[in-house]
């Protein structure tokens, strides 16, 4: 069932709103010069969500994280200089020296990472 509704706003134009079974409102008035537009919301991630993004990079599986598994990823969050930000990483978290990031470094590498404040828009 729907039904009709037309009120007079103050600059005397008519709006009619119809108003379904669930009191959903459709507004049909014209846009009368108002400009909609849509905003790009940034969420920051946090630590725990960085930690799991990274623990995707690992392509082969082998549980450890390459400068270049690095770069990729980080090339595909749409970082800029991913490549140096992937060096700086690896030299930065990997306790060990192997230049890979183990699964025990992954937790250093997301307490860094979050400092760069990345975001999903």
């Amino acid at each position: 069932m729907l039904s009709l509704l037309t009120s007079q706003t103050t600059l005397g134009i008519t709006r009619q709103l119809i108003i379904t079974q669930r009191l959903l409102a459709v507004d049909l008035s014209l846009n009368m010069g108002k400009v909609w537009r849509v905003r790009r919301v940034e969420v920051p991630l946090t630590e725990k969500q960085l930690e799991g993004l990274i623990r995707r990079f690992d392509t082969d599986g082998d549980g450890k994280i390459s400068r270049n598994e690095l770069r990729a990823g980080f090339k595909g969050l749409g970082l800029r200089l991913a490549g140096f930000k992937a060096g700086c990483a690896v030299r930065y978290v990997d306790a060990d020296g192997d230049g890979y990031i183990s699964d025990d470094e992954i937790n250093q590498l997301a307490k860094y990472v979050f400092k760069w404040g990345i975001t999903i828009a």
